[in-house]
């Protein structure tokens, strides 16, 4: 295939196209005299060959010295630009970047200029998982905000569903944690609670499991407008959040590495679940300091724990554009950002259709974005929550079985961790997602989870 007529790929509104210099204006400045003859200067190709991970968002650079425009041939899919300016010889510059993929590719460039030729090797090695690998998060259960019906999922967890939850695959459990309702007048959690949240952790990490816990539907969650009413809210608030951190944090602070915490679930005002408001976000940015602040003077393991970090109501765009990373003296932070894209395809479930090709290229790029955003400049990052409702229709379901196959696919192709939302609801349709029983780890949903682990293990 020539680059010249190259198939054009479009990550993120990334689009590499020929671009051509303009050569120098004044003809007088010009040294024809090089290049009289091709055959005076010798083709030169600066690298040999060119390695990528799979999951690589930024291209390499060719550059080919030649006095005559070289002829470039490929056998992959590449992003390529061109570029022709006039220096001691002619110099052509070729930006490379393979298209992801989860299967290693071994590519060639044929690079022929007049009599001479030169092969270049691009090889590309599947990205690495993600840190916390693909997880499963316990919905509906302690993040329940109302307990006059006792926890939402109507389960008991017990050890046996950490293990089931290894056992189907799964690496990490999500533990969404409401604390607020739980606490006395003077903010102190009942020790009961803590104790039970303790217990479910120490189970998962039993079980091998790497466990998030958060805070989840608080009476902060949507508290930001309010905050910053006066002095005087602010300040209520800020003790709430550091109070509550502190005592987590010192109640888990001898458990390992494989526990996390995180700071906030999908912080937002009211119910305004997207904003330009600068003042919201700085607030945001504001708390979540707060929190890694109140975490870090516990101690201990706590000192270097990972902790994760979510922008605006965890939303991505938002995430991309306004969170501000705390300063962290452990240095060990991570982006959580969810995911639910279409809306109302994935969660309302008013759409029944999907797979087109510019679908899936919409999540092509979303991978992209956050990889070249966070991951490929040395930030962590994982996808807090992710999911696709049940339809009530059978005849509905295999759109969202390519969904949940085709995301998780993507997901692990960039090497981007990812967790499962299940909220214990299997009826179908709207916010309806359900694939392991809470109470013992039994299989709920098999059919659904095959798509999602055979889209994770490239199968």
């Amino acid at each position: 295939m020539k680059l010249n007529h190259f198939f054009k790929h479009t990550s993120n509104a990334l689009l590499l196209t020929t671009a051509v210099l303009g050569v120098m204006s004044c003809e007088e400045d010009r040294n024809y005299a090089v290049y009289q003859d091709p055959t005076d200067i010798p083709l030169e190709v600066s690298v040999e060959s060119l390695d990528f991970k799979g999951n690589a968002t930024q291209a390499q650079t060719i550059t080919i010295k030649s006095s005559v425009a070289p002829t470039v041939t490929v056998d992959g899919a590449f992003v390529t630009s061109s570029m022709q300016e006039f220096t001691p010889n002619y110099e052509f510059r070729y930006n490379i970047l393979p298209k992801a993929s989860l299967d290693p590719q071994n590519y060639t460039v044929k690079i022929k200029s007049g009599n001479s030729e030169k092969t270049i090797a691009v090889n590309m090695t599947p990205a690495d998982p993600g840190f916390l690998g693909i997880g499963f998060n316990l919905g509906n259960h302690f993040d329940t905000s109302n307990m006059q019906w006792g926890y939402w999922d109507h389960a008991t967890p017990t050890a046996s569903l950490y293990t089931g939850l290894a056992e189907a695959g799964f690496t990490s459990v999500r533990i969404p944690i409401t604390w607020t309702n739980h606490m006395d007048e003077d903010n102190k959690i009942d020790p009961a609670y803590m104790a039970e949240v303790a217990e479910n952790v120490d189970n998962a990490l039993s079980a091998g499991l790497k466990v998030i816990v958060n805070t989840h539907h608080d009476s902060f969650e949507t508290a930001l407008g309010a905050s910053m009413t006066s002095s005087a809210d602010s300040l209520y608030w800020a003790e709430l959040i550091k109070t509550t951190w502190t005592q987590i944090a010192t109640a888990l602070a001898d458990r390992g590495k494989n526990l996390m915490f995180e700071t906030f679930n999908e912080v937002h005002d009211g119910d305004n679940w997207s904003t330009d408001s600068g003042d919201l976000f700085e607030a945001l940015n504001k708390w979540n300091q707060i929190a890694v602040d109140a975490i870090r003077a516990t101690g201990g393991n706590n000192a270097t724990r990972c902790i994760g970090i979510s922008g605006y109501a965890a939303n991505a765009g938002l995430t991309f554009e306004k969170l501000v990373l705390p300063n962290d003296p452990g240095n060990n932070l991570a982006v959580s950002i969810h995911c639910y894209d279409p809306y109302n395809f994935c969660l309302e479930a008013s759409v029944n259709e999907w797979g087109k090709d510019s679908e899936k290229q919409a999540i092509d790029d979303f991978m992209f974005k956050v990889a070249d955003t966070y991951l490929n400049k040395g930030i962590q990052v994982y996808l807090g929550e992710f999911g696709c409702s049940k339809r009530a229709n059978a005849a509905d379901e295999p759109a969202r079985l390519e969904w949940l196959n085709y995301f998780t696919r993507m997901a692990r192709t960039y090497g981007l961790s990812l967790l499962l939302w299940d909220n214990a609801n299997g009826a179908g349709g709207s916010e309806s997602h359900a694939y392991i029983d809470h109470n013992d780890g039994s299989i709920v949903d098999e059919t659904a989870l095959n798509a999602i682990f055979d889209g994770y293990n490239n199968k």
